[in-house]
């Protein structure tokens, strides 16, 4: 499924994405002023790419996205706060078997202590930090193990420092 918009939008528009239980792809990109989106994947059981870039909300239930293999999410608004670190904690519970994720972190919040998680089959990781807050970021990486790990990319905002623990 793919979203085109050809030119811009003035006012503010809200696409509903909830029902598609035999997509396989989903691909949005839309423009910085362009449609706000929610895409619920609870009800996507054959999904196994997605990639989204505009203004979004990413939703699983509690579902498990058994087929899901790559993510990419880029928000395009800095002012909002999706995808967190959480978000991202939370794309890879819901997503066991996913080899690749790539995402522009808006928001270093995290509520509460992220569960660990161990990733089998996450071959490549591609995090942008927008925001300091290197405790924040230590604590998601402190959460995953990645025995499949090949490909590690991580760019941190400004002022972002890692403290080395051991």
């Amino acid at each position: 499924m793919e979203y085109y918009i050809s030119s811009p939008i003035s006012e503010v528009v809200s696409v509903e994405l909830t029902e598609m239980p035999i997509l396989e792809e989903l691909y949005i990109h839309f423009p910085v002023h362009g449609p706000r989106l929610l895409v619920n994947l609870a009800c996507s059981p054959s999904i196994r790419k997605v990639s989204l870039n505009g203004c979004f909300k990413l939703g699983f239930g509690e579902k498990k996205l058994w087929s899901l293999t790559s993510i990419h999410l880029s928000f395009n608004l800095p002012s909002q706060v999706f995808p967190s670190m959480n978000d991202v904690a939370t794309v890879l519970q819901a997503a066991p078997h996913l080899e690749e994720i790539s995402a522009d972190v808006i928001s270093n919040h995290v509520p509460g202590a992220i569960p660990n998680i161990v990733m089998q089959k996450l071959r490549r990781v591609h995090l942008v930090f927008k925001l300091s807050g290197g405790a924040s970021i230590q604590t998601l990486f402190n959460s995953i193990t990645l025995p499949a790990l090949k490909d590690f990319f991580v760019i941190l905002g400004i002022g972002t420092t890692l403290d080395n623990q051991s």
